[in-house]
């Protein structure tokens, strides 16, 4: 359970992103997730997105991911994590990334700070050299929703390097179809995705991930779903508000 949250907060995709006049997300926008282990609700997730009143910058967007364990599973593996990104909405990339997080015994504070024109990422005073722009895990997610969905087919993988625990590495995506998921606010048409990461990496297969994104204008993250060695973990959308676009319903 050590990573319940990334399986919210992570979803990579390719640089063939829509080359339109606005992005799907916008100031205001928030989702709510409760997140099942099989059939017993271990926690929630929420994804908000504010205007950057840090930089006062009109381009930029900060991106807050939180996520926790319930009342009950607090006894046994306390859960209380948050990821937030200041991201370029023009250039799709992340400028500064934080997380704290705390997971159990274990805590953790990063702060990434992306200099995309000189290829380089610092943190902890440490200065590591990239040459594609990667995302962060959070600014992944935004990333992803900017996807040309008339530029993938089936079975079409896209390659993405990503920086996470000051390290550099690649993430595969796979399209495998589209389908009409059920949901609590009735049908939705959804693209579904299968990630696979390196073996070690948060998930030891990483095949055994599906992910369903609304195939509308949104590109909303709907559904998360993964198998682990005790059984399943499920990310639902809950609740959604300030959506540049209405949910796509299909009844």
């Amino acid at each position: 359970m050590r990573f319940l949250f990334i399986i919210v907060l992570i979803f990579i995709t390719n640089n063939l992103y829509s080359q339109q006049n606005s992005n799907p997300f916008i100031s205001g926008e928030k989702y709510s997730f409760d997140i099942y282990f099989g059939f017993i609700k271990a926690g929630s997730a929420s994804l908000e997105v504010f205007s950057d009143t840090i930089n006062n910058s009109s381009k930029n967007l900060l991106m807050i991911g939180k996520g926790k364990t319930a009342p009950f599973f607090d006894y046994f593996f306390k859960v209380r994590d948050e990821y937030r990104t200041i991201f370029d909405c023009s250039e799709l990339v992340p400028i500064v990334f934080d997380r704290n997080i705390s997971e159990g015994r274990f805590k953790l504070t990063q702060r990434y700070l992306f200099d995309h024109a000189l290829k380089k990422v610092t943190t902890n005073d440490t200065v590591f050299r990239f040459t594609n722009s990667p995302q962060d895990m959070l600014s992944a997610l935004f990333f992803a929703r900017t996807i040309n969905r008339n530029v993938i087919g089936l079975d079409t993988i896209i390659v993405i390097p990503i920086f996470m625990d000051n390290e550099m590495f690649n993430l595969e995506i796979k399209y495998l179809k589209t389908e009409i998921l059920r949901t609590p606010f009735g049908g939705i048409e959804c693209l579904v995705f299968q990630p696979s990461l390196q073996k070690g990496r948060v998930f030891e297969d990483g095949e055994s991930m599906k992910i369903w994104i609304s195939n509308d204008a949104n590109k909303s993250l709907i559904r998360v779903e993964t198998k682990i060695w005790a059984g399943t973990i499920k990310a639902v959308l809950k609740s959604h508000e300030g959506l540049q676009y209405p949910l796509s319903i299909n009844d």
